[in-house]
């Protein structure tokens, strides 16, 4: 059915298959910095966390780019794209680096709760 060449493509996408998921699995965050706005496209980090990035990139005035963060050993390891310069890579890792990986993961999404009413109750008179 297969010859040789079939083999060898077979291999190739299942190994590129393999290392995708892999991929997937470590990655905790993904976001894009789209006109200088900081986008979530994946993941739930801290409130916190994600408001400090959010204003590295206002302050620093990057357009375009690509922030990911992923497990490392029980640590959290930030992944820029190349379009973001290097100082503020570090400044968004500085920002990262000030919780650790545990509080990143159990972030999850904020509850938003409806403000309360100020008005006096109604009497029923």
């Amino acid at each position: 059915m297969f010859d040789g060449v079939g083999y060898v493509i077979v291999t190739v996408v299942g190994l590129s298959a393999l290392w995708f998921a892999a991929k997937r699995a470590i990655t905790v965050f993904v976001a894009d910095i789209i006109d200088g706005e900081l986008v979530v496209r994946r993941g739930a980090i801290a409130p916190r966390v994600l408001q400090g990035m959010r204003e590295v990139v206002k302050r620093s005035e990057i357009k375009r780019g690509t922030v990911r963060i992923e497990r490392d050993s029980g640590h959290a390891r930030l992944i820029c794209s190349a379009s973001i310069p290097g100082a503020d890579q570090q400044r968004l890792r500085n920002v990262v680096g000030s919780m650790p990986l545990a509080m990143l993961l159990n972030a999850g999404t904020p509850t938003i709760r409806p403000p309360k009413s100020r008005s006096k109750p109604k009497s029923r008179a």
